[in-house]
């Protein structure tokens, strides 16, 4: 993206020139350099407005608010109409740190620019908005279809099947754009959404980025980051997951019930066959529903629930905390000395003790998870509850992970933020280059559901309930050794079939 390049090699050179002011005489000469740092961190400010967050330029910004620390006094001298000589010796040790740090920031925020466009492209998509009056949210709705993708259009006898895709609350459509263009092409009518005030950031019809407040996404990166260790930041989890789980339930009444979403929709999708799939805390929320029977019962049109990358918070209990007893006929001075002990107890961090009741889900669900889950510290740590729910599922559940993928590849984060990568990495060889995994995380969606709407063999037992009426996505082969693993709920041992097989 070189709009993005060109202001990160302007603020490099207008951060550069002051730093070499001292050694060059001509330079000394033009006092007006001395608010170059000044500008130059406008514009390193004004592209997280205007981009979002830019992790491969969060050095580049703490560089410029440091130099123009160290500006300020020149700053203020000139202001002032003093004269500025004095405060340009020539500081050569300073200035050669300094320019090795703007030479490491500034190639840092180069090299891991994204290559793709990061600017949602709203050609062809359909947005809405809604109002949940009981929460009072509001949601900005966006609607993929193969007609409007440019995907192959189905027979004109053929219903598409609904996917309603609820993206990771950092991040929200963002990170899920390509994958829900891809997944109009594999056949599919996709619904995807954010919600003001809760996704950073949401996006209206418009293209306009509505972020969070710095406390909320503190919290959110908190969540994130110890929500499996610190029962402080697993409550916060906690919270992440009953609204995304409340999200869900809105919007599927709302297609029952609201004319306006049912016509953003438009003919040729079946609203009576619908897949779930979810990252994140929406992920962990699809987990949680689909253990609900009352869920499924009212949500027939669920044919099957895939949760990307979403470790149940949930179904974490915290540790208890350590108290001393208050021993019978204690006097005064023991009981005070035991309260008091209690009570500092009672301020340190409580911990995650382990794992509560899981559900059991009544609704056939996909896990598809980072290669992290090959490692057995992960498996019993991060992936725990996913791993209980898969072998504790009462309807078919499938486990997916690709070797080498990180907990961002299944998403558009890789390309549209490829510094974290380097954060959030694989375990093993990769199998997939950078290019395959949308299509491969399309694919192994579209490949779940036609397992689903598989018709079932003369004199079998159905695996779900067959309809004349849907045409199911067409199958992929897809590349590369994957790890799968099934629960005993799937009449066939054989899961080749969402590989493609």
């Amino acid at each position: 993206m070189w709009e993005l390049k060109i202001q990160e090699l302007l603020i490099t050179f207008f951060l550069f020139l002051p730093l070499i002011r001292p050694f060059i005489k001509n330079l000394q000469a033009i006092d007006g350099l001395a608010w170059l740092p000044l500008l130059a961190l406008g514009i390193c400010t004004g592209m997280f407005a205007a981009y979002g967050f830019r992790p491969e330029c969060v050095p580049l910004l703490l560089y410029g608010i440091i130099i123009n620390g160290i500006n300020a006094p020149s700053l203020i001298s000139m202001i002032r109409g003093l004269k500025t000589d004095e405060f340009y010796e020539q500081r050569r040790v300073f200035t050669g740190i300094a320019l090795g740090l703007l030479l490491v920031v500034s190639a840092t925020a180069l090299y891991f620019s994204p290559s793709p466009d990061i600017i949602l492209n709203s050609r062809g998509i359909s947005t809405g908005l809604i109002q949940d009056e009981a929460r009072e949210g509001e949601f900005f709705l966006r609607v993929y279809k193969p007609a409007d993708t440019g995907g192959p259009l189905l027979p004109a006898a053929g219903r598409r099947p609904l996917m309603i895709l609820s993206p990771p609350v950092a991040g929200s459509v963002t990170l899920v754009d390509g994958l829900c263009r891809t997944l109009a092409e594999r056949g599919f009518t996709v619904m995807t959404y954010s919600r003001r005030g809760f996704d950073s950031p949401a996006v209206d019809g418009a293209g306009k980025r509505r972020g969070i407040s710095p406390v909320k996404n503190f919290r959110l990166l908190r969540a994130m980051a110890r929500g499996s260790r610190s029962a402080a930041a697993n409550a916060i989890g906690r919270v992440l997951e009953e609204e995304r789980g409340r999200d869900i339930e809105f919007l599927l009444s709302s297609i029952r019930k609201n004319g306006a979403v049912r016509d953003l929709l438009l003919s040729g999708t079946d609203l009576e066959c619908i897949f779930l799939s979810g990252y994140g805390a929406a992920g962990a929320a699809l987990t949680a529903l689909s253990g609900s029977p009352d869920f499924a019962k009212n949500n027939p049109a669920v044919r099957g629930i895939i949760a990307v990358e979403g470790p149940l918070l949930s179904a974490l209990e915290r540790a208890p905390r350590k108290t001393s007893p208050v021993v019978e006929g204690s006097n005064w001075f023991r009981l005070l000395r035991t309260d008091l002990s209690n009570r500092i107890a009672g301020l340190g961090s409580q911990k995650i003790a382990g794992m509560a009741d899981l559900p059991r889900p009544v609704i056939p669900v996909l896990f598809i998870l980072s290669s992290q889950v090959l490692n057995p510290r992960r498996r019993d740590g991060r992936y725990g509850t996913i791993l209980g729910t898969l072998q504790r599922a009462l309807a078919p559940a499938l486990l997916v992970a690709v070797p080498g993928a990180g907990p961002l590849d299944y998403s558009d984060g890789p390309e549209k933020y490829p510094f974290l990568r380097v954060f959030f990495h694989g375990q093993g060889e990769p199998v997939w280059q950078e290019g395959e995994f949308i299509p491969g995380t399309a694919s192994l969606m579209a490949n779940f559901a036609a397992l689903l709407l598989k018709p079932a063999p003369a004199g079998g037992e159905p695996r779900v309930e067959p309809s004349r009426r849907i045409i199911a996505p067409p199958r992929t082969r897809l590349g590369g050794e994957l790890h799968v693993e099934a629960n005993g709920a799937w009449n066939s041992t054989d899961t080749g079939y969402i590989l493609g097989l």
